[in-house]
């Protein structure tokens, strides 16, 4: 009765029910991305529809009379967040102690968005020796089940690259099979897609981090502090330190990383933009072979830049152009190709683009301003608030302001 009561509120949802079943008596199964409040919600009416008897961790918090009760039933256990390390060797205690069991959490470790996930989920399941089913619970294609399975190597590294693979090639995948219904819809559409690469922690698949041999990698030119920069304008680097073993590490006005672990990086962060440079290419190549290519506006961009070794800076979170300058490429149907323009623009500005190269109506509310005669080869003066920053900055800081490139691309990638 629960079940088909379940089911009935999925479908009621608009969600649908993919991949398979678990083969193995005990295993973590991870679900990604973990973005909604309510994704506890529906990852629970999932579990009940199916009939999986999955375990995971809720606060302390949380397990006060009636609710405690409620969350025990539906597999619920609770967890004491203070107590550091506690998580992983209760998970892996658990498995010990029973002939099945199977453990789910989100890898992110909470839907705050994060600078990588967390290792918890992989350290449960080497020290449990089970392995890890990779579950999707995707708010916003409405789609959640649970589909690869993977046996721990015991190579962190490429183990994690294997599970990122098949979340960032899923989210490719869901796009071509979007593009595909699309196509018959006959009506214009507008498709979003983001991909967690090149985004901490570097994981690739293999063959893209053999496209670069280590030592050939260059280093930052100018590995310094810049002269009269206050202590203040530096970050500690502490992203690199939630997903890689450097806690030695310290300010950038003390010490710096070590050669031999910043060329580890810039191979980890080459691999990762190769990785999401050839998903963006399966797309331009199913658009041209749907034959939408010379009818759609394709508009690829970061949301900051990165620094890499720069000023013996890493990551962002600092106001040096390598952070604030970000990539910005379009390409639009009877545009010229293959044009670079130097002049800045903003992320507010892609909004009244659109609405210009599309012929739709500007809405009045509208800050920003159309970067279209940059795209038809104007040299259009700099921006307004793009020219008030770097008035306040200087040569120290740009605004997060990138500069537009017109760019051909070809199907081969």
């Amino acid at each position: 009765m629960l079940a088909k009561l379940a089911r009935l509120i999925l479908r009621l949802g608009g969600w649908t029910i993919v991949g398979g079943v678990m083969d193995a008596p005990k295993a973590v199964v991870i679900a990604a991305p973990h973005t909604s409040n309510w994704d506890g919600f529906w990852a629970l009416t999932y579990k009940i529809a199916v009939g999986l008897d999955i375990h995971f961790f809720a606060k302390k918090s949380l397990f006060w009379f009636p609710l405690g009760n409620i969350l025990r039933a539906l597999g619920g256990i609770e967890l004491d967040r203070k107590r550091a390390g506690s998580a992983v060797n209760q998970a892996i205690a658990m498995f010990a102690e029973r002939d099945s069991f199977y453990f789910g959490l989100a890898p992110e470790g909470t839907r705050k968005k994060m600078p990588g996930w967390k290792s918890g989920f992989y350290r449960i399941a080497q020290g449990a020796g089970v392995p890890v089913y990779l579950g999707v619970l995707d708010f916003a294609s409405k789609r959640v089940g649970i589909h690869r399975r993977v046996d721990l190597t015991g190579d962190m590294d490429a183990d994690l690259a294997t599970i990122r693979e098949f979340y960032d090639g899923a989210q490719t995948d869901l796009a071509l099979e979007t593009l595909q219904r699309l196509k018959h819809r006959d009506q214009p559409f507008f498709l979003a897609l983001g991909y967690y690469r090149p985004h901490l922690p570097f994981v690739a698949p293999k063959k893209y981090w053999d496209l670069y041999e280590r030592d050939q990698i260059s280093m930052a030119n100018n590995p310094f502090l810049p002269t009269y920069s206050p202590i203040m304008a530096m970050n500690s680097a502490y992203e690199l330190k939630g997903c890689y073993d450097l806690e030695h590490v310290k300010h950038p006005s003390i010490s710096s990383l070590s050669e031999e672990d910043a060329r580890r990086l810039k191979h980890g962060y080459y691999a990762s933009v190769s990785f999401t440079d050839a998903n963006v290419g399966k797309l331009l190549d199913e658009l041209e072979r749907l034959d939408l290519a010379d009818n759609t506006i394709v508009v690829l961009w970061g949301d900051h830049g990165w620094n890499l070794g720069e000023h013996t800076l890493w990551c962002k979170h600092c106001c040096f152009e390598t952070s604030m300058r970000a990539p910005l490429l379009v390409r639009a149907p009877g545009m010229p190709s293959g044009v670079a323009c130097g002049a800045p623009v903003e992320f507010i500005d892609i909004y009244p683009s659109l609405c210009e190269l599309a012929g739709l109506p500007l809405p009045e509310h509208l800050q920003g301003t159309s970067f279209v005669p940059l795209l038809r080869g104007a040299n259009g003066p700099m921006l307004a608030a793009a020219w008030l920053a770097t008035q306040l900055c200087g040569a120290v800081a740009v605004p997060q302001s990138p500069s537009l490139s017109v760019v051909s691309t070809s199907p081969s990638r």
